[in-house]
C-alpha cells in the first residue's frame, strides 16, 4: 500500500539538483494557487491607489485653476 504524499522515485530521479517536484500534489498547487490570488489582489489594490492618486491630483488642480482664475480678477 502507498501513501498519499510519497513522493515517486521518477520524479526524484528526473530531476536535476536531486529535489523532488511535487507539483503535481495537491497541498502544493493550493498553496501556488493562495499564493498566486495573493499577489493579484496586492498588485489590483496597487493599480486602485495609484488610479485613486491621479483623481485627487487632478480635482485638486482644478479647484488650482478656479482660484487662479480668482484672484486674477
Amino acid at each position: 500500500m502507498k501513501k498519499k504524499d510519497s513522493i515517486p522515485k521518477e520524479a526524484i530521479k528526473n530531476s536535476p539538483d536531486g529535489i523532488p517536484n511535487d507539483s503535481r500534489r495537491p497541498d502544493v498547487q493550493w498553496r501556488t494557487r493562495i499564493i498566486a490570488l495573493s499577489i493579484l489582489d496586492l498588485k489590483t489594490l496597487q493599480e486602485e491607489e495609484k488610479k485613486k492618486k491621479k483623481r485627487e491630483r487632478g480635482r485638486n488642480r482644478g479647484v488650482y485653476r478656479k482660484w487662479v482664475v480668482e484672484c486674477a480678477r
